[in-house]
């Protein structure tokens, strides 16, 4: 809350300014980052898809939504995010939820982090995505956008075992999201 936490993005590279990459060598950092430069313009509002990042389950995307410069634009605090649809479709029909994780307002630029996280490897180099996007600030706009992964960010598996050495669950890791799957939790040791 309050000015002193908002995040201010680097045009240059935002995610950057939300994650924390620090910790990432060269080469990891190149295998999960994908510079998309796709633009799509709908009743005057121009939507720039810059960049996608992540691993096979999670994933950042970095736009722009710019509108006329006949409008007036307030804080981003004041009436929340102006996209009101954010979905991202993965080749074979699976559909994926967005959501803002950072917005930042300049002139009349609305710059945007989203975040796309599910519970599967669906995001894998290969994969046909299509992201929808809709905008109601403007009168109304939507945005379609059309990609194949090229990239991922690695990740490693492990066997979550109980005391006797059998097998209860597995726990995925990558530079972006650590997801456990406890298959029986009945009488383990959490």
């Amino acid at each position: 809350g309050g000015d002193e936490a908002q995040i201010q993005l680097d045009p240059t590279d935002p995610l950057v300014s939300y994650l924390d990459l620090s910790q990432l060598d060269q080469e990891t950092l190149a295998a999960c980052t994908q510079d998309l430069n796709l633009e799509s313009e709908n009743n005057g509002v121009t939507v720039k898809l810059h960049k996608a990042m992540g691993d096979a389950m999670t994933l950042y995307l970095t736009l722009d939504v710019i509108y006329p410069e006949t409008m007036e634009l307030q804080d981003p605090r004041t009436y929340g995010a102006t996209l009101t649809e954010m979905t991202l479709t993965v080749e074979g029909g699976q559909t994926i939820n967005l959501d803002v994780q950072v917005q930042q307002i300049q002139d009349y630029t609305m710059s945007y982090i989203l975040r796309a996280a599910c519970n599967k490897e669906v995001l894998t180099q290969g994969k046909a995505v299509t992201l929808t996007l809709s905008d109601d600030l403007a009168g109304g706009s939507t945005h379609t956008f059309q990609w194949t992964v090229e990239t991922q960010a690695p990740f490693q598996y492990a066997d979550l075992k109980d005391d006797a050495g059998t097998m209860v669950g597995t726990v995925i890791l990558s530079p972006f999201a650590l997801s456990s799957d406890v298959w029986k939790p009945d009488g383990l040791d959490q």
